[in-house]
């Protein structure tokens, strides 16, 4: 390979020369090097210190300089620049014919290896109400532009609720149905103070579950949740109970109607995954809303309570493969309760099974369901209740 060590530089010394003779970082430079800069204040920390507002600085230059309107021969634009008062000005930088200063680099007061275009200059001074409506149009361009940026951060949020499967080009949505039967192991109704009235009553119940997500397998899945429980008794009661300032007693023959509907939202995210993304865990919180509603009758008294709550929930969902076609599955909803019993308080909502993975992505859960929970009376006319319903399911995603 030939080297030529006599080879000059390809371009000039001068980084002046590489650019335009009207290039406008010329006018820039000599610019900032005539503003009196000595009041001005830097923020060194580069955080949120105080610093010198638009309005404050303008303010300063304004009263103490005078605006130069600078047009090259060559273009019909202008740029408006500040060039202090007290600036005196050198010969050679006086535009011949004018007697204005000019910028040195723009006023052929530096030698340079190109000749430069001379700029006719124009000196004038701007009304103090013009200065305060640019002023007030930097703002309000500033404001508009934040207000674009806000705006287009809401039509990207709404996009992806309405069409999730667009908001990402790796984010999936799915869909799953789950239907099997309920079993009551326990359902306790009980007073101030009392004991279960309604103990060992028993029912099964047809269940039903609807999901739908939007998934993205390293990040943030979203799905929303609707679950209806509906469970009808008939029973004697197995000890006195009073509710709501009516008094129901042992061994007479009851009825109880009892719904339990809920509609949650959930977000979760990965926290362990293997390589594969086949195995994994993922955290998250779910916000519930529940409505439920007991209708209690005996001897010719009634009872009809109602309750709308919402509250939130730890989510957690995981897989563990077992072979190319199945895997483990669990997908819970957990609210422990920080008094009384940590798991008979509270709620809880739990599915764990086996997935079969089935053709074009959609897959098959055969498992167990559990929803339990309660909670105590607090005050003598009000009543408890604590549920414990586990029943088979079977659930088709796609």
């Amino acid at each position: 390979m030939s080297v030529d060590h006599d080879t000059q530089l390809l371009m000039s010394s001068d980084l002046r020369a590489w650019l335009q003779e009207d290039y406008l970082v010329h006018f820039i430079r000599e610019a900032v090097g005539l503003l009196d800069v000595r009041k001005a204040k830097s923020n060194e920390r580069g955080t949120g210190s105080h610093q010198r507002a638009f309005g404050e600085l303008s303010g300063q230059f304004t009263c103490n300089s005078q605006v130069v309107l600078l047009t090259n021969r060559k273009q019909t634009g202008s740029i408006p620049r500040v060039m202090p008062n007290n600036t005196a000005p050198s010969p050679a930088l006086v535009t011949p014919g004018t007697g204005l200063p000019c910028p040195q680099s723009l006023g052929r007061g530096v030698e340079t290896p190109r000749q430069r275009t001379p700029l006719r200059c124009t000196l004038f001074h701007p009304p103090a109400d013009q200065i305060a409506g640019a002023i007030q149009w930097r703002q309000t361009v500033w404001t508009l532009k934040n207000m674009k940026r806000c705006l287009t951060a809401l039509l990207l949020c709404l996009g992806f609720l309405v069409h999730p499967e667009k908001a990402a080009a790796d984010r999936e949505t799915r869909y799953e149905v789950e239907a099997g039967v309920l079993s009551t192991r326990t359902m306790d109704l009980h007073g101030f103070h009392q004991s279960n009235a309604t103990k060992g009553w028993d029912n099964v119940a047809p269940a039903l579950r609807l999901e739908a997500w939007s998934v993205k397998p390293d990040g943030w899945n979203f799905g929303g949740v609707l679950q209806p429980i509906y469970l009808k008794y008939s029973d004697r009661l197995s000890s006195d109970w009073t509710a709501k300032g009516k008094d129901f007693h042992k061994g007479n023959e009851a009825d109880l109607t009892y719904q339990f509907h809920s509609i949650r939202g959930t977000a979760n995210y990965p926290v362990l995954m293997s390589l594969d993304r086949e195995s994994y865990l993922r955290l998250g919180v779910s916000g519930i809303l529940r409505y439920a509603d007991v209708r209690f009758g005996s001897a010719g008294q009634t009872h009809h309570g109602t309750n709308l709550i919402g509250f939130p929930l730890l989510n957690v969902e995981g897989k563990v493969p077992l072979s190319k076609s199945y895997s483990l599955f669990t997908r819970s909803d957990l609210l422990p309760s920080p008094t009384g019993d940590v798991f008979l308080d509270g709620l809880f909502d739990v599915f764990a099974g086996v997935r079969k993975t089935l053709s074009r992505g959609s897959t098959l859960d055969v498992g167990v369901r559990l929803f339990f929970g309660g909670y105590d009376p607090d005050r003598k006319d009000d009543y408890g209740n604590r549920i414990f319903l586990n029943g088979l399911v079977v659930r088709y995603s796609w």
